[in-house]
């Protein structure tokens, strides 16, 4: 009775002091979504890169996780099942493999290890790696433990007294990247443009030359706007430039991640670095007309190495889209716009452009909602690729 009274007077004691009564509720009623057999755990991290936190679930007696994706809304999709060791106990997010997205792992309380699975980029993931631990592996987690900027991981092992620290084995960056907007939410205008400053560094003790590449995220979907190549650093040199972002008067209105790499352009990616901006509904008449980005570092202007149809944003698009392609050579360039039957439409582009990358942008105000192919012809080689009309 004496404990009972004493709780009591120390919940009415938090109350007064933080002027909240029990006739102020912080929640509403709860909302359930079916997951596995006994979840045990539960984590939020952003696993789609669409902006919003995602949920993941460790299901105790069903021996798998359950992933539900967040609608944008506070609402989840159904959940997904990846299975993993003997009975999870709990699970946490992190990025162990340097893509700038979120893994997952999960302590198995039978099987004594923790399971490993790799974030596909969008959300799913593939098969779980099982690396052996203590006895009853309880709880995980990450953090970079011998400072080579990969994360680690820890796991506490019940049965055995003791805990498991498992060294990330993954290569050290060879560069990073970062973008840093002038301010911060940003809320752009259709026509707009918002300023960066933009810092690529060499983490390592060798001299290194390295790309970077820039472009925008919409849901799951990367878009790429800008490349820079061949900037030379020395060892441990950084390098900051300001650049502006020009967003075309025909973006949709939204949420847009803008996204930056850094690596062997469409090779492999060393480094990446996205902040979230805002696509608002005002128009600016006479604004820009192409995702055009500003400014750069000082580095010579490298030209592409061969022809490319570099692709088309937005896309699917209503009623604009700009496509962009690349010519290593001043070449005769023909940009054409065809129906699912194979008829043209109109041609964007024909006659001869210098070497470089270049957009064009076809306005489809007054043809119907469909697919449609443009077909890029330069340089004795021809490139075509699909893009959707949605009204």
């Amino acid at each position: 009775m004496r404990t009972t009274i004493a709780l009591l007077c120390a919940l009415m004691m938090v109350c007064l002091a933080t002027n909240v009564s029990y006739s102020d509720p912080l929640f509403g009623p709860p909302v359930n979504y079916g997951v596995g057999d006994s979840p045990f755990s539960v984590f939020s991290a952003e696993l789609d890169g669409d902006g919003d936190y995602d949920l993941a679930v460790a299901n105790w007696y069903s021996n798998n996780v359950s992933i539900l994706k967040n609608n944008g809304d506070g609402t989840f999709q159904v959940a997904v099942i990846y299975g993993v060791g003997q009975w999870p106990n709990s699970l946490f997010c992190t990025d162990l493999d340097i893509d700038g997205d979120f893994d997952l792992t999960v302590a198995n309380y039978g099987s004594n290890n923790v399971s490993v699975l790799l974030n596909n980029g969008d959300g799913t993931f593939g098969p779980a790696d099982n690396y052996p631990c203590g006895i009853g592996s309880v709880s995980v987690f990450s953090i970079d433990l011998d400072s080579d900027r990969v994360n680690d991981l820890v796991v506490a092992d019940h049965g055995s007294d003791s805990i498991s620290l498992l060294i990330n084995l993954t290569p050290t960056p060879c560069c990073d990247v970062s973008m840093t907007p002038d301010n911060s939410p940003i809320f752009v205008p259709r026509g707009g443009t918002f300023g960066i400053t933009g810092t690529i560094s060499n983490p390592t003790l060798d001299p290194i030359v390295t790309d970077v590449w820039v472009g925008v995220k919409v849901v799951t979907v990367f878009f790429q706007l800008w490349s820079f190549s061949n900037i030379p650093l020395n060892p441990g040199q950084s390098l900051s430039a300001h650049l502006n972002q020009y967003v075309p008067y025909f973006a949709p209105p939204g949420e847009y991640m803008y996204v930056s790499y850094c690596g062997d352009y469409n090779v492999s990616k060393c480094d990446s670095f996205s902040f979230p901006f805002t696509v608002t509904g005002v128009r600016i008449e006479g604004g820009a007309s192409e995702w055009t980005l500003e400014g750069g570092w000082d580095v010579p202007y490298t030209i592409p190495s061969e022809y490319a149809l570099t692709g088309s944003y937005p896309n699917p698009f209503n009623a604009t889209t700009s496509i962009t392609y690349e010519l290593p050579e001043a070449s005769q360039v023909s940009v054409e716009v065809y129906n699912l039957l194979g008829q043209k439409v109109t041609t964007l582009v024909d006659g001869r452009a210098e070497a470089g990358q270049h957009s064009v942008t076809w306005d489809g105000a007054n043809y119907s909602s469909g697919i449609y192919f443009y077909k890029l012809t330069a340089g004795g080689k021809t490139f075509t690729k699909r893009m959707t009309l949605l009204k």
